[in-house]
């Protein structure tokens, strides 16, 4: 073990994690990465900020028995009890991806709840990288980036980790604790932080216990404590304190443009150093039909490197949040060039007429069927059946309407696409609804963006839809739950989408079947059996 900071205990340990260790805690955190949030240090409330770039997620404490080794292991080293800690978070990083100067240690009451402050960090890192990507907190050699040269820090290697506390034995915030992440410059990081609480932090149906502790306000930045434009005053009143903290407020090292405007001046006078935003991104919910399973203005001009305040048309950070969206969804689709709506399927006549097809799939009261003769005629033959007559009394019948879903699910993320590393894509459900009824969007587009939403119990939106409904007795075998819930894929999913919008051709994953259930609206299957050349499928050259 080496010692890199004795008075602010902060120490590296080698070879921490085996090879295996590393290689098995990335296989179970691929499926389910995420962009990446940061905590607001008023509110606790967690967002998307360009102060931190990398995708994550949590596992649970003692997930298996591999991660349950690692945290007993964790405990030893830090002479803490397993139960303080949260569930392990692995964290991706690509070229180009940082997470700038914060505190793990939080600056609000919200997150304190949960046994108190964060006292101890573990940073395990679970690949080597090429170039970039170390943590620093000292001069250092060239071996290290431009990020970390200057600072006190550690290089990612493979199964090594870094141990540093938040908090000091006397209970104060230890400043020293103060880390970057910096960009990967080739290849890519893995990493996974275990955060320690100061008492006990409860999972699952625990009961958390509140610790007393003083929390410490969140001050301003070094340096000089003056607004540097004129216009800082205006921004502040539109809100890019929180929209554009980098050029707003700063961080550490490089003091923002409008900290006095901001509210961060009053810490300057005893030359405390904060960043600009606490990056402690938690599990939150995440997330916004059908069924499938298996704003402050301004009229000051800012200039071109600060916040762009100032709109005559809509929200613009709706706006923004969508031209994000979609350029990370389909990225070889231009935006600014309208390439979304080329072909003008949206204005091109008989496009959804169905008059001229022929629809000869059978359709059957699903309710005056037994399994066994659903088997016989149709599981067994493999024949494609429409069933009615089973979601009547289904919750979801009254309750997902677009007015309903937006009351009470209106602000959590929902998937509405991939980008091309495979990570989600996500809106919350009201931008996605404004989206949808907006001229200028869903409706002149060529194929829209759409909602469809793994239900995770342990997400907010995937806990209040799965009450909607029931499965039917048809489907009720399910030879999934052979392989226990922590191993099972995904298969229980919300659709919801526009007309226009869907999947191109494709084979359900996993050599799975499937069930879907039609709540509202039209929705077409185009079924082929088994054994249809590909080049009548998908010909090549087609659109």
């Amino acid at each position: 073990m080496q010692v890199l900071d004795a008075e602010a205990r902060i120490f590296l340990f080698h070879n921490f994690l085996t090879d295996a260790e590393c290689d098995h805690i990335i296989g179970l955190a691929k499926p389910k990465m995420e962009r990446s949030g940061v905590v607001d240090t008023k509110t606790g409330n967690s967002d998307i900020s360009d102060i931190r770039t990398s995708s994550g997620t949590f596992l649970e404490r003692g997930q298996d028995d591999v991660v349950a080794g690692i945290e007993e292991r964790i405990a030893r080293w830090t002479l803490l009890p397993v139960g303080n800690g949260e569930g392990l978070q692995v964290l991706r990083y690509t070229k180009g991806q940082e997470y700038q100067a914060h505190w793990d240690y939080f600056f609000d009451e919200k997150n304190t709840a949960n046994g108190g402050n964060r006292y101890a960090t573990v940073l395990m890192y679970l690949n080597d990288v090429e170039e970039g990507g170390e943590t620093a907190g000292g001069d250092n050699g060239p071996e290290f980036s431009d990020c970390a040269r200057k600072h006190l820090a550690a290089k990612p290697k493979k199964g090594a980790a870094v141990l540093f506390h938040s908090i000091k034995t006397t209970g104060e915030l230890e400043k020293r604790s103060l880390h970057t992440a910096c960009p990967v410059i080739k290849g890519y990081k893995w990493s996974a932080p275990k955060w320690i609480h100061v008492g006990h932090y409860a999972v699952g149906n625990e009961q958390p216990v509140a610790v007393k502790q003083h929390i410490q306000k969140a001050g301003g930045p070094t340096g000089p404590c003056e607004d540097k434009d004129t216009n800082c005053d205006a921004w502040a009143a539109a809100g890019e304190c929180e929209k554009n903290p980098v050029f707003m407020v700063g961080n550490r090292a490089v003091p923002g443009s409008c900290v006095k405007a901001c509210g961060m001046h009053a810490s300057c006078t005893d030359g405390t150093a904060q960043p600009a935003a606490n990056g402690n991104d938690q599990p939150a919910a995440n997330g916004s039909s059908g069924l499938n399973s298996k704003d402050a203005r301004t009229d000051v001009a800012a200039p071109a490197a600060a916040p762009a305040a100032a709109s005559s048309g809509r929200d613009s950070s709706f706006e923004r949040k969508l031209r994000r969206a979609k350029r990370a969804a389909r990225s070889e689709l231009s935006v600014s060039k309208g390439e979304w709506r080329k072909w003008g399927y949206a204005s091109a006549p008989g496009l959804l007429e169905t008059a001229h097809l022929t629809d000869g799939l059978e359709r059957v009261d699903g309710s005056t069927l037994t399994l066994e003769q659903f088997v016989q005629r149709y599981e067994a033959p493999r024949r494609p059946v429409m069933l009615t007559g089973l979601c009547g009394g289904w919750r979801a019948a009254q309750e997902w309407t677009p007015d309903r879903l937006l009351e009470r699910l209106g602000d959590c993320k929902f998937k509405v696409g991939s980008d091309d590393d495979g990570y989600a894509v996500r809106l919350k459900l009201k931008h996605f609804m404004a989206y949808c009824s907006h001229p200028e969007h869903a409706p002149a587009d060529d194929s829209p963006l759409y909602v469809f939403a793994h239900l995770d119990r342990e997400r907010e939106e995937g806990k209040a839809l799965l009450r909607d409904y029931e499965v039917p007795t048809l489907f009720a075998e399910d030879l999934m739950r052979l392989a226990g819930e922590r191993r099972r894929p995904p298969y229980r999913w919300f659709v919801c989408g526009p007309a226009r919008s869907g999947t191109n051709m494709h084979v359900d994953p996993l050599a799975t079947s499937a069930w879907n259930a039609l709540l509202r609206g039209h929705k077409r299957w185009v079924l082929f059996p088994p054994g249809t050349p590909n080049a009548l499928i998908k010909p090549k050259g087609v659109e």
